[in-house]
């Protein structure tokens, strides 16, 4: 079963930079970690699991909306309308972490 994450990253002073969503977490932060200017300000990143992707998704814009992360662009004039309860865990780490996994090839 695929778990749909939504991510959050944060500065060391604990200021919310961006908020996305994924099912391929190692990828989407990777990607982060080559593209983003603001990736030099990372300093964790929390991580809630859902069951859907409509659940994410929803998650993702009542976030954007009410959390006003600095670097979203997309989503920060949506109006939450309802909270979803099909959150199944919620994560923290050091976004360090990720950089010395390497990728799984079968």
């Amino acid at each position: 079963m695929k778990h749909h994450c939504l991510y959050r990253h944060w500065s060391d002073d604990d200021d919310l930079l961006y908020v996305g969503i994924t099912v391929c977490l190692h990828d989407r932060i990777g990607h982060h970690r080559r593209e983003a200017l603001w990736w030099p300000d990372v300093g964790k990143i929390t991580i809630e699991r859902y069951l859907t992707r409509e659940a994410v998704s929803l998650a993702e814009m009542e976030a954007v909306a009410r959390e006003t992360p600095q670097h979203n662009i997309r989503g920060k004039a949506y109006v939450p309308q309802a909270k979803m309860s099909a959150r199944t865990t919620f994560d923290h780490f050091h976004p360090r972490a990720l950089t010395k996994r390497k990728k799984y090839k079968p």
